[in-house]
Order: C-alpha cells, then structure tokens, then sequence
C-alpha cells in the first residue's frame, strides 16, 4: 500500500517524536517501505548543532540508530536554511515530491489555544501535502 514513508524530524524534539517514529517504522516493516527522516534545519539560534553539516551527520548516527533497532534501513534528507521556523511547511512539501513519499508520519503535540491562532506544522501539511499525512500524538 506506501512505498515511501516520510517522517518530519526536528532533533532538538527528538524525545517527543518517539511516538511517531515508532509508527512510522512499523509501518514501514508491515508494507517493506522506504522510510526517510526529513529535517529542516539552520538559523542562528540551532538548538542541536551551528551548521547544516553537523545537523546532517547527527540526523544520520540518529537514523543509524532507528535502523539497528528496527532491523531495517532508515535514511535521511536534512534541508538546510537561513529560517526554520518561516521556511519549513514548503520545504517539507517540496521534500515529499522530490523523495516521492506517499505518506508523511508526523508527531504532533495536543492542540492548545495558540492552534486555534497559528496552526502547527503538522496542522498545515495535513492540510497542504498532496499525500496522506498521519499525525501521531505524543
């Protein structure tokens, strides 16, 4: 049925994503899929390394991980920019189309009043990907 699993990871929330990593890799296991962590990451401010470089290799010994606990392989897409915070919705649809994802896992958190001012990332890829999204919540 999916044939490439895209999971939207922000390391610095990596604790909070074990929900939905969990998922994804079950998936991925039941249908044999692709399972691809992507990341959109930079600024000046970067919480888990100061440049993309650094993001790129964490992101991947963070994959290596997953893939030796699932016993399958898990890969990575990390898409550096100036903005995470303003750039990261286009960037993650972009993402989908060019791994050609069938289907986005993302962890979300229980929506509180701000939701209803500022939708959540995963909020608005739901509602913008042009594949299915699952969110998962924490």
């Amino acid at each position: 049925m999916y044939h490439h699993i895209m999971v939207p990871v922000d390391l610095a929330e990596k604790d909070r994503l074990a929900r939905a990593i969990a998922v994804a890799c079950d998936l991925a296991g039941h249908y044999g899929a692709r399972l691809t962590l992507v990341s959109v990451s930079g600024g000046l401010s970067a919480v888990v390394s100061h440049n993309a470089v650094e993001y790129g290799r964490r992101l991947a010994d963070f994959a290596a991980e997953l893939s030796a606990a699932h016993d399958m392989t898990v890969e990575t897409l990390n898409i550096p920019t100036p903005d995470p915070a303003v750039d990261v919705d286009g960037h993650l649809r972009g993402a989908i189309a060019s791994l050609g994802a069938d289907l986005v896992v993302t962890g979300s958190h229980m929506p509180g009043w701000s939701d209803y001012i500022i939708a959540s990332h995963s909020g608005r890829l739901a509602a913008h990907a042009p594949v299915s999204v699952m969110v998962v919540r924490g």
